[in-house]
């Protein structure tokens, strides 16, 4: 009983605040269709009585169907009309928000409050005294009523931030698999603080003109009763002929005339929302373009890999279709290696290969060097694994063991090559021909 009674009055809280939402539209159909009477502030504060005598006849239905409701909200406000006795045109629009009132009182009898009155629906219906303003301004015969909707909408906003606010925290406290989690109320409290302070400071700074008259009103009061005391402690004797007390003449501000609160508040919201709109504008064209842009390096990035790859590899990667399996690396490093060799081969074979004879060798040095490349040459083509890094010793151990039999031959020829080479002697011309001979016969 007491969950029920609590869940009505929070509904009817709710219905208040929706009220207020729609509370220039609720003012337009009574002071035109009431031009004059009473029912020009009656009739809107009988709609939440509306609402609520709408949520508690759902509440005891115990079949909650949606034509079950659509149906009971327009009998009762059909009914309610009527009693209004509303002329035809504002008989239709008095029905239509009727019917409103009384079909979202039936469904806050099942539906949670953060579903029916999101914060997106307050905040549009700021929009709503936006446009109200004008047409209470311009309209006849409303601009006698255009001060009753300032206030209302500057309460509407600063409901419309508290309320939002605590959504934001109550969400934000949420744990990932907790339904329940209640925001600290230290927290809360400094939060709805600081939204106050700043209200207050907006208030200040649009009326700083009011405020300004008030505190020299309330500084003029103050000086008259500091006066007034003083001439009660005063004695006969040093009584002082009374002055006529002169009121501090209150500075006038030249200028235009002074501008409404809602107005300026309004200017104010509009320039925040133009300068919003150019920045959201913006972040999207400049989204728009990094996705773009990383769109194309994906596809290009690709293509640049696969050509680099092709000119170190020196052949054509075969196309390939369907699915392909990620890479570890974009070059393969194996392959490159193998294909520079086989080029540094070539290379070699080619130095080795020119076209020399030994008639045209004219010393020793020469000559003992001749036969040692033209050796080297021979068992490269042969299949000897020729490395150009290693020393000639090196190169004749590896002889050696790729071919058996020719120890000796070897060991003469090597030291033939490292005597021409590192040495200015010249060498014996029996042992060169000797060595000739035996690699000849080979």
């Amino acid at each position: 009983m007491i969950g029920n009674m609590k869940n009505l009055i929070v509904s009817w809280g709710c219905c208040w605040l929706e009220w207020l939402c729609l509370f220039p539209i609720i003012l337009l159909i009574a002071v035109l269709s009431f031009p004059g009477g009473q029912g020009i502030w009656l009739w809107p504060a009988s709609l939440p009585l509306l609402f609520l005598a709408a949520l508690v006849i759902a509440l005891q239905l115990k079949k909650q169907r949606k034509w079950m409701f659509l149906g009971v909200s327009m009998l009762i406000s059909l009914v309610f009309t009527v009693l209004w006795e509303f002329p035809y045109a504002g008989g239709l629009a008095a029905f239509a928000v009727a019917f409103l009132f009384a079909y979202r009182g039936t469904l806050y009898s099942c539906l949670s409050t953060e579903r029916l009155l999101p914060g997106v629906y307050l905040w549009l219906s700021l929009t709503i005294y936006f446009a109200g303003y004008f047409v209470f301004r311009s309209v006849d015969p409303l601009p006698p009523f255009l001060a009753f909707i300032q206030w209302p909408g500057i309460l509407l906003l600063f409901l419309t931030l508290m309320l939002t606010n605590s959504r934001q925290l109550t969400a934000a406290a949420l744990a990932e698999n907790e339904k329940h989690q209640s925001v600290p109320r230290t927290l809360r409290w400094h939060n709805r603080m600081f939204i106050v302070l700043t209200f207050l400071f907006i208030v200040f700074i649009t009326n700083f003109r009011l405020i300004q008259e008030a505190v020299l009103q309330t500084i003029s009061i103050l000086f008259a009763g500091v006066s007034w005391l003083a001439s009660l402690l005063e004695t006969d004797e040093t009584a002082i002929p009374e002055q006529e007390v002169v009121e501090m003449p209150l500075p006038e501000i030249a200028g235009e005339a002074e501008q409404s609160f809602l107005m300026a508040i309004l200017e104010r919201v509009f320039w925040f929302t133009a300068r919003t709109a150019v920045i959201l504008i913006l972040v999207l064209i400049a989204v728009y373009l990094i996705k773009k842009i990383v769109q194309w390096l994906q596809h290009a990035v690709p293509k640049l890999i696969a050509f680099l790859k092709q000119a170190v590899n020196g052949q054509q990667e075969p196309e390939q279709h369907g699915y392909i399996d990620e890479k570890e690396a974009a070059i393969d490093w194996e392959q490159w290696r193998k294909h520079s060799q086989a080029k540094l081969m070539r290379w070699v074979r080619k130095r080795w290969t020119a076209d020399q004879k030994w008639q045209d060798l004219k010393t020793s040095r020469e000559q003992a060097r001749y036969l040692y490349r033209q050796y080297i040459r021979k068992q490269i083509r042969r299949g000897f694994p020729f490395q150009p890094a290693k020393t000639p010793k090196e190169i004749v151990s590896d002889l050696k063991a790729w071919k058996t039999g020719e120890e000796e031959v070897l060991d003469e020829l090597a030291a033939l090559y490292e005597t021409a080479r590192y040495s200015k002697e010249e060498l014996p011309k029996e042992l060169l021909l000797a060595v000739k001979k035996q690699l000849e016969e080979e």
